[in-house]
């Protein structure tokens, strides 16, 4: 994924990525982005995979008896319930910001592994945070596509995260800078198997205003993320099309200007 990601920005069909500082390949995505500091970097908050950066015994709360973090399903559950303590939360994120910074990054904007940040109070953690760095967070809004169907279960999740992020947004508004949109290839429903430039015009073609996020998960090779994501086989047909080309001049002929988080 990493290579992947270098890749597409030197190709100038990428601006910005997020890191993961708890995951196997953390270290060489460091080095590698030091090497294009062009490249905008933000912070990928994570609470659904591996190990916490705290201690797990310091951060009970959020992960399981083998000191793992929870699933998101589980995760979830465990938030409704109200099992899990703000404040390791806030602990947590602080530990895996500075280890951003203790690396030599400085993080260009906060977003979440999974969009976990959508609940309530992981939102007022990242949004407090960024207010105090002064720096930017993602949003992960919902666009509704005409003429999409939807399956259900995306729908109804679709819509907790939309009412939560009324609540969310409206308590931070005017402290905390963030993007007006986010859209992706998930947008369109079903995932088609083959991607073309008409799948990407729908999503960039709708009425975005500021500043629009198009999120993307590039891998060269699928068997690269196994296990990991169940998603890599769309994520190296993503490549695939970032490398034709193809996107910038579609997003220049729809009045689109390459920018990053750090632009805010």
């Amino acid at each position: 994924m990493n290579d992947a990601i270098i890749n597409c920005f030197v190709s100038g069909c990428l601006t910005s990525a997020t890191l993961l500082v708890n995951a196997q390949s953390t270290l060489d995505a460091i080095e590698k982005s030091k090497q294009y500091p062009a490249l905008a970097v933000g912070l990928h908050f994570n609470l659904t995979l591996g190990r916490p950066v705290s201690s797990a015994a310091d951060v009970s709360s959020i992960v399981d008896k083998a000191g793992r973090f929870f699933s998101r399903a589980v995760l979830a559950r465990k938030i409704f319930l109200h099992l899990v303590k703000k404040e390791h939360i806030e602990l947590e994120l602080t530990a895996q910001y500075s280890r951003m910074e203790s690396a030599g990054l400085n993080p260009s904007h906060v977003d979440s592994h999974q969009h976990i940040h959508g609940f309530s109070f992981i939102f007022d953690a990242v949004a407090s945070l960024c207010e105090r760095k002064d720096i930017p967070m993602r949003v992960p809004w919902i666009l509704k596509l005409d003429g999409e169907a939807i399956p259900l279960r995306r729908r109804i999740k679709q819509s907790i995260l939309g009412h939560m992020l009324t609540r969310n947004t409206g308590r931070w508004r005017g402290r905390v800078k963030w993007n007006c949109s986010l859209v992706s290839i998930f947008d369109l429903g079903e995932v088609p198997d083959e991607l073309n430039i008409e799948h990407y015009r729908k999503l960039l073609a709708s009425d975005h205003q500021g500043l629009t996020e198009l999120m993307v998960h590039p891998v060269t090779d699928a068997r690269q993320v196994e296990g990991l994501t169940r998603i890599g086989e769309l994520s190296e047909r993503e490549f695939v099309f970032l490398k034709s080309g193809k996107l910038a001049s579609l997003a220049s002929a729809l009045d689109f200007t390459s920018a990053t988080y750090r632009d805010l």
